[in-house]
């Protein structure tokens, strides 16, 4: 299965280790997931790498459990998470979203580039400096500075309520925005895990996000709708997919600005006001 690591790999793998430092940290690359984000429970994980009774991401991990920091970076979903497995506290999986985000499709439909879970493409960048890792997803839409954008669901649900039946009637897995609250925001932070902070600020007072398993609009009105208008059948692999960044605030006016500042794991704080 190509879900697999092969034996020969494993095996390279733990002699190359053989001699290692268990204190030197491990950056282990690879194109499939190693381990997969549950959907139901928020930053719980299960084994990707599965076939059978085989399982690759355990056997992975066993070779590299004495490591005190290992690093596994893959892609292929061309969404972005984390994933911290319960069972191996020193693993840390970045899996990153792609530059070409859905295969450059959304931006040639619409000149509005981003992957299948809102996020614009782009690609991650570390820096070590010793045993010191840190990274940060530098998008090609934004110079490489944003980490999230936020939309107004007022707005959205409008959309939704005077263009929407006929597409959720199609697709009706697809969350419908138009029944929502009014005055709530909808955040996506682009490589949010579980140690980023908010802080969100209207007339002074600080409200509080909520985090949801949720598809991003953004990636529906920039692709699936004008695919679908276009008379052309959504394809699995590029339709918008619920993930495990996405953040509901519920506002208490509908025209008040708003300021969003959201600090990353390593102390960087990133700000925008929202004007309504």
């Amino acid at each position: 299965s190509s879900d697999l690591i092969p034996d020969y790999e494993l095996e390279w793998l733990r002699q190359d280790l053989r001699d290692i430092d268990h204190d030197t940290p491990l950056i282990i690359g690879q194109h499939i997931p190693v381990w997969q984000r549950h959907t139901t429970v928020l930053d719980s994980s299960y084994a990707n790498l599965r076939y059978e009774q085989f399982n690759s991401s355990v056997d992975l991990a066993e070779i590299v459990r004495d490591f005190k920091t290992v690093h596994l970076i893959s892609g292929h979903t061309h969404y972005n998470y984390h994933v911290h497995p319960a069972e191996y506290p020193n693993i840390h999986e970045n899996n990153i979203a792609a530059i070409c985000a859905i295969w450059w499709y959304s931006g040639y439909k619409t000149g509005w580039h981003n992957c299948r879970d809102g996020v614009p493409g782009g690609y991650e960048m570390f820096h070590i400096n010793g045993k010191d890792i840190s990274y940060k997803y530098h998008s090609i839409e934004h110079n490489g500075n944003a980490q999230f954008h936020v939309l107004d669901i007022n707005t959205v649900k409008k959309y939704y309520q005077d263009n929407m039946a006929g597409f959720l009637t199609k697709y009706p897995a697809f969350t419908d925005f138009g029944t929502w609250d009014d005055n709530q925001l909808l955040i996506n932070v682009f490589s949010y895990d579980r140690d980023w902070q908010f802080e969100i600020v209207e007339n002074g007072e600080l409200l509080t996000p909520q985090r949801l398993y949720i598809e991003d609009p953004y990636h529906m009105l920039t692709y699936d709708i004008p695919w679908h208008n276009g008379g052309s059948t959504l394809g699995g692999d590029s339709r918008a997919t619920k993930n495990t960044h996405m953040f509901k605030v519920q506002c208490n006016t509908s025209t008040a600005p708003v300021t969003v500042r959201i600090t990353d794991s390593f102390g960087t704080t990133y700000e925008q006001l929202v004007l309504r």
